[in-house]
């Protein structure tokens, strides 16, 4: 019953950063231009943060398997999801590509990465970080050809340097030797006195 009110609360914590975003845009406080530089911020700069962060810990084999497990399992979530999409949504119909996409990508950086931090703690954060790493790779391969309909568009060189992928690559680097930041930079070494 804890774990139900935790992602009560979370998910009430999300419906309630919406409910702002919506206000300070309805409002004029935020233009068009001030959210789309709020989501790229979101995008290139806490997201990718968030993964590294979420990988700099110790090294631990358990956790290695399991990484392994989570991303076979989201390649064949993601290869079903795919399939779905194919089967649901024809290219020329109505909602064609953009329904492909929908059916195909979750949100699971926005929400599950708070979700797993709360219910499950660090090690779920781990998995999540994972996972969605594995996400990123066909959104901007197979997800951005579906959103620009130009299959020239999906380049290895944007997977390559996109801001996410180098923060997964990095996180992963120091869990394989156990580096983790100091603590000036770490919010989870920060301690409250007693």
């Amino acid at each position: 019953m804890a774990d139900t009110s935790i992602i009560i609360g979370q998910i009430a914590m999300m419906f309630m950063i919406l409910a702002l975003g919506y206000a300070l845009h309805h409002t004029g406080f935020i233009d068009d231009h001030g959210a789309s530089q709020l989501s790229d911020l979101v995008l290139y700069v806490a997201n990718p943060a968030l993964i590294a962060q979420a990988l700099m810990r110790d090294f631990d084999p358990a956790l290695l398997v399991g990484a392994g497990w989570v991303v076979l399992f989201t390649v064949v979530t993601l290869a079903i999801s795919c399939a779905l999409g194919a089967v649901a949504y024809r290219p020329n119909g109505p909602h064609g590509q953009m329904g492909r996409f929908a059916v195909t990508f979750s949100n699971a950086g926005f929400i599950g990465i708070p979700l797993a931090m709360a219910t499950v703690g660090p090690d779920g954060v781990f998995y999540i970080s994972i996972a969605n790493t594995v996400q990123t790779v066909l959104l901007w391969t197979y997800g951005t050809a579906l959103a620009s309909g130009d299959h020239s568009a999906a380049s290895p060189k944007r997977v390559l340097t996109n801001s996410a992928i180098i923060a997964m690559a990095a996180g992963f680097v120091c869990f394989l030797a156990s580096w983790q930041p100091p603590a000036v930079v770490d919010r989870r070494s920060t301690r409250l006195a007693p």
